[in-house]
């Protein structure tokens, strides 16, 4: 089941949980103050609700290499294994090198999740088959890439990802960081194969992938944590050392990069969380069956869908009919949790009471930003608002106006569609939710979580400024 578009990309829902207020109306919404001047609420009633859309995420050369599985109470099991080609650099092998000295896989750290103060072990295979050219690689479905069962190499460690090493320049004095990259010992016998190419086959990737196509990294049994390597780090490399007739070291590079096919495969075990009712894709769960909480988090489909059921009768209930609405301002509290660091971005998608995107034309329909941000630009093409993590609010902060005022105003959307009163929140740890067709799409950037705040002192709100018009 695909509910955005054509290439499928997933999002999830979220509803429930109403927020009382200082006025008895079922709007919710409690206002102090003469209408002469502007007039402010942060009262207006919300529901929320954690969901799963996990059928449809893209995990194809998108973020880290992640690896690893850890569990918490909030959602259960994450588990985390990447599928990478590998090819060769073209170039030449010394003639007569004989045996490798050792191969050596090379990986360095970009981010990390979970309890790292434990060991750690990762374990290497080969990959034996290819990517195919027309699939589509979403995180639960690898369109038959399997690794090979032997392993060729694995490292038992303690994680250290905030780790450096300083090295100083002799001339200049100046001092410069580098991380302290994972190096896993793979077999010889891999080397070995690969020294035997001809230069014509090292300088052939379709040639070269009959000999080796590349490797599947996953975790052991006894980790608890999740690392995602940055495929293209300087010290990330699989590398062949050798010594040449003529007795000198050597060495030999495949190519690992970014832009290599790969694909980050992740699955959730929501058995024994306080998910654990969430079976299908769609399905949803009330604030109130989570302890008054709602989740994200990144590449499994766990989202938080955000409604506000009485918003389009703001003005009939206060019986303000000339209502200027002047700023709206939505505040998701995020709750410290150990082992959980928040998305650092998300947005906004509008869907319905059956959790499904909204779309207009095969777009999903996207909260923009409001009209000044547009204006301040310079051009009339309002963009996707963008929802920052403020570390020190502890907080997703986003100016909503637009929406709002076409929601109490029962305007038109962007879309050409009247405005609908749910929302679907989505992480992301990319700068942009927009693809190059416009597509709105989900990815498999990282499996940063959240937990948002739906009730008591700190809850969800809608921070709302407004004022009459005459």
């Amino acid at each position: 089941m695909n509910w955005l578009i054509k290439r499928p990309y997933i999002f999830v829902l979220a509803l429930v949980s109403l927020f009382s207020c200082n006025d008895s109306n079922d709007l919710g919404t409690a206002y102090e103050g003469s209408l002469v001047d502007a007039v402010f609420t942060d009262t207006i009633s919300i529901k929320a609700s954690t969901v799963l859309a996990n059928d449809s995420i893209i995990g194809y050369r998108i973020g880290n290499l992640l690896v690893g599985t850890f569990t918490t109470v909030q959602t259960g099991t994450t588990t985390a294994k990447s599928y990478l080609a590998v090819g060769p650099t073209g170039g030449t092998i010394a003639a007569n090198a004989g045996t490798p000295d050792s191969v050596i896989l090379s990986l360095d750290y970009g981010e990390y999740y979970g309890d790292t103060t434990k060991n750690y072990t990762v374990e290497v295979r080969e990959l034996g088959t290819l990517f195919k050219a027309e699939a589509t690689y979403y995180t639960n479905n690898n369109n038959n890439l399997e690794a090979l069962p032997n392993l060729i190499g694995s490292a038992t460690f303690l994680p250290t990802p905030k780790k450096t090493r300083t090295v100083k320049d002799a001339k200049s004095g100046v001092e410069t960081k580098y991380s302290i990259p994972v190096r896993i010992k793979l077999n010889n016998e891999l080397g070995q194969r690969i020294m035997s190419l001809p230069a014509a086959t090292l300088s052939n990737p379709v040639e070269f992938a009959k000999t080796f196509k590349g490797i599947v990294i996953s975790a052991g049994s006894n980790t608890n944590a999740a690392i995602g390597f940055a495929p293209d780090a300087d010290s990330t490399y699989l590398r062949i050392y050798y010594t040449s007739s003529d007795n000198k070291k050597q060495k030999y590079d495949l190519a690992i990069s970014g832009s290599n096919d790969r694909l980050n495969q992740v699955t959730s075990n929501l058995t024994g969380s306080a998910l654990a009712a969430l079976h299908n894709s769609g399905d949803s769960l009330n604030s109130g069956a989570t302890n008054s909480e709602t989740y994200l988090q990144e590449s499994t489909g766990i989202l938080t869908k955000i409604s506000f059921p009485y918003l389009n009768r703001f003005r009939e209930k206060l019986n303000l009919i000339d209502v200027a609405v002047n700023r709206a301002e939505l505040i998701i509290p995020v709750k410290d949790n150990a082992f959980y660091l928040p998305s650092p971005a998300a947005y906004l998608v509008e869907t319905n009471k059956s959790n499904r995107i909204l779309k207009t034309a095969g777009l999903p329909r996207v909260v923009t930003e409001d009209p000044l941000e547009t204006l301040s630009r310079g051009d009339n093409t309002p963009q996707a608002a963008a929802i920052r993590y403020n570390k020190d609010k502890k907080a997703y902060i986003v100016n909503v106006t637009r929406y709002v005022q076409d929601l109490i105003y029962g305007k038109q959307s962007v879309y050409h569609k009247l405005t609908s009163k749910n929302l679907l929140l989505v992480p992301t740890s990319r700068t942009g939710i927009l693809d190059a067709t416009g597509k709105t799409v989900l990815e498999a950037t990282g499996l940063y979580s959240s937990i948002l705040q739906i009730s008591g002192p700190n809850k969800i709100k809608l921070r709302l400024y407004f004022s009459k018009t005459n």
